[in-house]
């Protein structure tokens, strides 16, 4: 009985010798690209259309290569954001708040605008929205990473 039962698991481990490497490097060889986080300028940015651009600004997140602008639409005030550069922070949340400078803290009138994407995004502020400042909250660090202050 023992003797059947090691010649079995003998030929079950040589079977496994083989397939076990041609199935890992099949995965590999299938397996889709790495995605690049930039997309093509001639991607057209996501979000309600800036129909009366009043403002760009170029440097106002810091580290974070950012370009900002700020519009108007529909009566509303747009912001448009645009990675340059790979945003190597996970999971970036866009707030507005009412406050100018913003600290460490999210504000208790922080106003959701939606996810920093990996292109050029528009975000519609609130009917309220006069000023203020936009926020980079990061989930993953449960903090501020960057705010800047809108342009009136």
């Amino acid at each position: 009985m023992i003797r059947p039962l090691r010649r079995r698991h003998a030929r079950a481990m040589a079977g496994l010798a083989v397939v076990l490497p041609l199935g890992f490097a099949a995965a590999l060889v299938a397996r889709e690209p790495e995605r690049t986080t930039l997309l093509p300028e001639a991607v057209a940015p996501a979000g309600p259309a800036i129909e009366a651009p009043m403002h760009a600004v170029d440097d106002a997140w810091g580290e974070l290569d950012l370009g900002m602008r700020v519009g108007r639409t529909a009566g509303r005030v747009v912001v448009e954001l645009a990675p340059r550069r790979e945003v190597r922070r996970p999971d970036l949340l866009v707030y507005w708040t009412a406050a100018e400078s913003v600290g460490d803290a999210l504000p208790g009138d922080a106003y959701l605008l939606g996810s920093l994407g990996e292109r050029a995004r528009r975000y519609a502020l609130p009917a309220r929205a006069d000023g203020g400042s936009l926020v980079l909250y990061g989930m993953a660090h449960h903090g501020v990473v960057a705010s800047a202050p809108l342009p009136r």
